[in-house]
């Protein structure tokens, strides 16, 4: 073979002989054009954050295809990262640093974990202090002071202190602000002992003005505060879930024991949706991302290729096992990693670096970039850095001030999402872009436990029926007509008991009294003859052209039952049934006969509402005339979503809506 089909890695004939196979790791590009590969060189830090931000607002002027989601600056560490996120905030060019670590570091967690303590010990005074500075209670700095002073000087702490604080003569208004805080406290104090840390952290959130307050934030900021919330609010429900101890204490204690360990919280943002935004991170954070212009920031010596850590304590080499590569292994990492980052970028690639961070001593150029062949350092004085070819060549154009920040709309959409938009698109706004974790309700947690216990069941029927799996070590019992007893029906329901969200106890034991008798009722209604049922909580993904886009509509249907050879659609509705249907109302069961025409093959012929408060059935069949109605409605509903608009639509309905008490739109 000759040499030069061997550097393009052809296969080779005759390679019978290993010896003779040659496997080629050769990149080859299948893109066409040329790429951009550029070094940009600022006199100090500061400048070089103006030409890197410089050259993307450039790059996106040129290009009008282009947005925000193109560009991408790759740091080596966290710390490097800080100052082109502010560099970028003050540009008003919309940004989302995807930092791996450090969410219990965030603002927001440090406030909620702080009110955790008080209400946990209420003589946490330092908890208490950071509580008071916060923007929804009003105290001015003087207040604070006053406060400190006085427990300072009466040797108490910040709480007792505020109760005693009509002594003090503060005046009307911070003892109203005091009042606020001390009535907070003792209405929570009261749930402690039955409720659950997120019920807790909910009720905080919405009865202190927090979570409106937040939804008034400019909507990137608001959008990342509140992102960092439901990540925590993730490992709250996590920790609930395990621990048979669902209590503040519990859930501080496990909490600071992560502390103790350095566990500093992990992050993951949500990349799916949202606005347009240029994305920094860590290049460790990369891999797996591609983006078209990627900007590799901070490239000097000692910070990339960065400076070895040792280890504290040294493995002696006769226990290491492995062969250890010879050579320098920290620095082939490091290279390894600098290979990473320039592969995440598919049109163009930018090193940046500037010889003054502040330091003493002026910084040198990495050896990555002279090794690349990217630095000219023919006819320099001795005493100064490099000058790089892109500075020479260059031209500076002046940035222009960033468009206004651009909503991308997702791919996928459910039905919740759609009724919610067709609602009030501000309620949208709030539930699907802002995502506002919100307090819930117990009608909607008896809701999820009927809808788990009917699953169960008819997972029970279907396995005696033979078409489901059974016991692995014991024959299943298949038959036409399977018993299953009512003791069999409440040890399900009991199993799938969702204990949160009611607002008492007397309220949850009223809804689990409820529940039973609705299953004891539809047992009895079912016993000798229960339905074929073919398969519960079944998953589609529904394809609608919406704008020149392809979106899906997600959604799980609750049951599909076999009907003489054909399917019959279930949903699952509390309440009972009504006179006659609007369209409106049959909405849901519709996008479900559209997405089963896609997802069964054999034919839909009846939908029904089963309403579980008299286990009465509604039933219904979408007519072609509705099937099209609805998929218009669909698209039309998508592409007003798409336009990024989500005004408030105030009506006597508001007073039902999630967001009622943070609303500034709201009616009655």
């Amino acid at each position: 073979a000759s040499e030069e089909s061997r550097e393009k890695g052809e296969p080779q004939e005759n390679a019978g002989n290993p010896a003779d196979c040659i496997l080629s790791k050769q990149l080859r590009a299948f893109k066409e054009g040329q790429g951009q590969i550029d070094v940009i060189r600022g006199k100090d830090l500061s400048e070089e954050i103006h030409l890197v931000i410089q050259k993307m607002v450039n790059l996106k002027a040129d290009d009008e295809t282009l947005n925000w989601d193109d560009f991408a600056i790759l740091v080596r560490a966290n710390d490097t990262a800080k100052e082109f996120c502010a560099a970028l905030d003050k540009q008003e060019i919309p940004y989302l640093f995807m930092a791996s670590r450090g969410l219990y570091t965030k603002p927001i967690i440090l406030d909620i974990v702080s009110y955790l303590k008080l209400l946990d010990d209420y003589h946490e005074s330092r908890a208490l202090y950071r509580i008071l500075n916060l923007p929804v209670f009003g105290f001015t700095h003087k207040e604070i002071v006053d406060l400190n002073y006085w427990a300072y000087k009466k040797s108490w702490s910040l709480f007792e202190t505020m109760r005693q604080s009509s002594q003090f003569h503060l005046g009307a208004e911070t003892d109203k602000k005091i009042y606020k805080v001390l009535s907070l406290l003792s209405s929570h104090v009261q749930m402690v002992r039955d409720k659950g840390a997120t019920e807790i952290i909910i009720a905080f959130l919405t009865d202190s003005g927090y979570l409106k307050h937040l939804s008034q934030l400019p909507e990137q900021q608001a959008r990342e505060v509140l992102g960092y919330l439901n990540q925590f609010a993730k490992r709250v429900r996590t920790f609930e879930t395990n621990s048979d101890d669902r209590s503040i204490k519990a859930f501080l204690e496990e909490f600071n024991m992560e502390l103790e360990a350095g566990e500093s919280g992990s992050l993951a943002p949500d990349l799916e949706t949202g606005p347009e935004t240029v994305k920094v991170m860590t290049i460790h954070g990369s891999k797996g991302l591609e983006y078209k212009y990627v900007f590799i920031v901070g490239m000097v010596d000692k910070r990339f290729p960065a400076i070895e850590r040792r280890e504290a304590i040294a493995v002696p080499s006769a226990l290491v096992k492995e062969i250890v590569p010879e050579g320098d292994t920290h620095l082939e990492e490091e290279r390894r990693l600098f290979y990473v980052a320039i592969t995440r970028a598919r049109d163009g690639v930018f090193f940046s670096w500037a010889p003054d961070y502040g330091g003493l001593r002026k910084k040198k150029p990495s050896r990555f970039l002279l090794e690349a062949g990217l630095m000219d350092l023919k006819d320099q004085p001795h005493d100064e850095i490099a000058e790089t070819k892109a500075e020479k060549a260059e031209k500076p154009v002046k940035a222009g001030g960033a468009k206004p920040v651009a909503y991308r709309s997702p791919n996928y959409f459910s039905y919740t999402q759609l009724a919610a938009f067709q609602n009030c698109p501000y309620q949208y706004y709030f539930a699907h872009i802002l995502r506002i974790p919100m307090r819930g309700k117990g009608v909607f947690s008896f809701g999820s436990t009927m809808h788990n216990t009917l699953q169960k069941l008819f997972e029970l029927v279907r396995e005696r029926r033979g078409i489901g799996q059974g016991d692995l070590f014991s024959a299943a019992k298949v038959s036409d007509n399977p018993q299953i007893t009512w003791e069999e029906v409440k040890e399900l329901y009991q199993e799938s008991w969702i204990d949160d969200w009611y607002s008492s106890k007397a309220q949850k034991e009223e809804y689990r009294a409820k529940g039973e008798n609705i299953l004891k009722e539809f047992h009895e209604q079912n016993k000798d003859n229960w339905p074929d049922n073919r398969y519960t909580e079944t998953g589609f993904n529904l394809k609608v052209h919406a704008n020149g886009v392809v979106c899906t509509v997600r959604g799980k249907i609750d049951r599909v039952d076999n009907v003489a050879g054909k399917l019959k659609i279930i949903d699952y509705k509390t309440g009972n049934p009504k006179d006659k249907l609007t369209f409106e109302e049959k909405e849901q069961l519709l996008i479900y006969q559209l997405a089963a025409a896609e997802l069964f093959r054999d034919e839909v012929v009846a939908l029904a509402f089963h309403y579980l408060d008299n286990n009465t059935e509604q039933e219904f069949l979408g007519s072609p005339e509705e099937l099209e109605k609805i998929q218009n409605k669909i698209i039309e509903t998508i592409t007003d979503i798409q336009k990024g608009e989500f005004p408030p639509c105030p009506s006597p309905l508001c007073k039902y809506c999630d967001f009622y008490q943070i609303c500034e739109f709201r009616q009655g």
